[in-house]
């Protein structure tokens, strides 16, 4: 019985090890590809309330979208056709602030592994800057 006690650990040891590789060893995964972007609008002056942050894959909702945009323009430019077959469309807004100062960027987006990935950078004002007075509405549409 203490044979099999003792045989039986090294038994389970040896069991559970293999000799091929799994698959998963010898994937690979390819580096995060740069996709070129487009701004197509940008300012302080957009009509997105709060923050947001939307892909548009069609061009019914990419016309609202521009719209909502230009909502606090007297004379809005049209939107531009964009061929929704090869490009998308993403949104960042910040959404109403009580000042001048800010500001929201796309700086890039990469495709790694079929995930989109797209690197915003939101500026603010300093404690001690000086800013106008004005509410803004920072957002920028992009086409990637």
């Amino acid at each position: 019985m203490r044979i099999l006690a003792s045989i039986l650990p090294l038994i389970l040891f040896f069991s559970c090890k293999t000799s091929e590789p799994t698959s998963n060893d010898l994937s690979i995964k390819e580096p995060p590809q740069s996709m070129i972007i487009i701004e197509l609008a940008s300012g302080t002056n957009g009509g997105f309330q709060s923050p947001l942050n939307k892909v548009i894959t069609n061009q019914d909702d990419f016309t609202e979208t521009w719209a909502t945009a230009y909502s606090n323009f007297l004379n809005a430019e049209k939107p531009p056709r964009v061929d929704f077959e090869e490009y998308q469309v993403v949104l960042v807004a910040m959404g109403m602030k009580t000042s001048g100062g800010y500001s929201i960027k796309v700086n890039n987006v990469t495709n790694s592994d079929g995930n989109v990935l797209v690197n915003i950078t939101e500026t603010s004002p300093g404690k001690n800057c000086i800013t106008t007075d004005a509410i803004t509405f920072p957002f920028q549409l992009i086409q990637f």
